[in-house]
């Protein structure tokens, strides 16, 4: 089984890390407005798609939401609301003039039902551990969205290539898995539903408050910046998203899984050792993508030189933000579900008052703003969760996280060579902390 759930996360890894290369492609063809406008659409939109099923596949995955058959029915009449609802913001951004993100949202609404079953299709492979099965159909589904965007804006140039691929990565990943299904399901037997609406729609909020911290900024920011400037903080963001992604995946998992067999008063010990372990490894990461970050003009068009500082800062603040996973596995093991959606909702709140600095249209103040958030807030909810250990120990695994988020962050506001001496130093600091890290954890019993 947890051969299955490691190939699993790597999956979901590889297909998250080909997601991120498919948007840098785009660039090539496509202008920083572009992108500017399918930011603007989606963030907008993904109020709606974080709602997406509105909590039937939790029920599902508990049994307490029926069979396959009826888990399906559910969600088809959630989220057709919820596309109509979609549908009205896109007339919105019509009336307003902007037809090309009128567009784009259209596109993106319409697919929520699609989504929807895609996901329930991947938690019905998990549910009957079919991870060969959902590996494949999310390898598969991803190469085919880059085929398809990159063929569209290498033919168009338009922002489209965004909606379509997307439409087609959800829709073949819903196919493949699918031919499966029957198979997995056929001894399923229609039984009463017995999740309360009170209960999915507790769910549904989580869901939403995993969404919101990360697509709030671009809601505030499209309407304070150009499409130009929120196209520039898009691609910085999605690189750095992109990067966490290939990492953090496995890690919750690995996180929740440790700490769950840990006794209570050994969770916050080993915690914390993963958190130090992490900041360090991370930052590492973080800083040797930060020293190639000045090519993004010279490969992908001089238009795009802006977002090679914009990267950096953003990157910086990986140290604190990896921290995440491990607290949140933390939380779960410690029966706090409700804890996570707290924080999630004051991160959003942070992130939407950071991004409110959009209206300079300036974008190194911009992703400075929203990443000094990431990093004071991500220090913030760690001691809260470490609090009941000693402070020395705390500050032990703090203290790296600041340190190497303000060395990486900082190195963007120095000229060449400064910034490649002071990356270089923060990625000797990194791999020296990770060894001492992972020896002195090896050597305790």
């Amino acid at each position: 089984m947890l051969r299955g759930v490691l190939r699993l996360s790597i999956g979901t890894a590889v297909a998250r890390a080909m997601a991120a290369v498919g948007q840098l492609l785009l660039a090539v063809w496509l202008t920083p407005t572009d992108f500017g406008y399918w930011a603007a659409a989606t963030s907008v939109i993904s109020v709606l798609t974080g709602l997406a099923n509105f909590g039937e596949v939790n029920g599902y995955l508990s049994g307490q939401g029926g069979t396959f058959s009826q888990a399906r029915r559910a969600i088809l009449r959630v989220n057709t609301v919820l596309a109509g609802s979609g549908a009205l913001i896109a007339v919105l951004y019509w009336l307003d003039g902007n037809v090309m993100v009128a567009a784009l949202a259209a596109i993106s609404a319409v697919s929520i039902p699609l989504i929807g079953d895609a996901e329930l299709m991947y938690s019905t492979g998990v549910k009957y551990k079919a991870y060969a099965r959902v590996v494949t159909a999310q390898i598969f589904a991803a190469v085919a969205k880059i085929i398809v965007g990159v063929v569209i804006a290498a033919a168009f140039a338009s922002p489209l290539a965004f909606a379509v691929s997307t439409v087609v990565f959800y829709l073949l990943m819903d196919i493949v898995i699918l031919r499966r299904v029957p198979s997995l399901t056929h001894a399923e037997v229609e039984s009463v539903r017995t999740v309360s609406p009170r209960t999915r729609f507790t769910w549904g909020v989580n869901s939403l408050f995993v969404t919101l911290p990360i697509q709030v900024g671009f809601i505030v920011a499209q309407f304070g910046a150009s499409a130009e400037v929120l196209g520039l903080y898009f691609l910085a963001y999605q690189v750095s998203l992109g990067l966490s992604g290939l990492v953090s995946v496995p890690l919750a998992r690995v996180a929740l899984s440790s700490l769950s067999n840990e006794t209570f008063d050994r969770r916050v010990p080993l915690s914390m050792e993963l958190c130090r372990l992490f900041v360090f490894a991370v930052s590492g990461l973080a800083a040797l993508v930060s020293l190639f970050a000045p090519l993004i003009g010279s490969v992908l068009g001089a238009e795009w030189t802006a977002a090679a500082p914009a990267v950096v800062i953003l990157l910086a603040s990986l140290a604190v933000r990896m921290m995440s996973p491990i607290l949140d596995g933390l939380q779960q093991a410690n029966n706090r579900w409700w804890q996570g959606t707290a924080f999630n909702a004051v991160d959003t709140a942070g992130t939407a008052a950071a991004a409110l600095v959009s209206f300079t249209g300036d974008l190194m103040l911009l992703v400075s703003a929203v990443a000094m958030w990431k990093v004071l807030f991500g220090l913030v909810r760690a001691a809260w969760l470490l609090s009941s250990a000693r402070p020395l120990p705390v500050m032990a695994t703090l203290l790296p996280a600041l340190v190497m988020s303000l060395l990486i962050g900082g190195s963007a506001f120095f000229a060449q060579p400064a910034s490649i001496v002071v990356l270089v130093c923060a990625l000797i600091i990194s791999v020296g902390g990770t060894l001492l890290t992972a020896r002195a954890r090896r050597s305790r019993p």
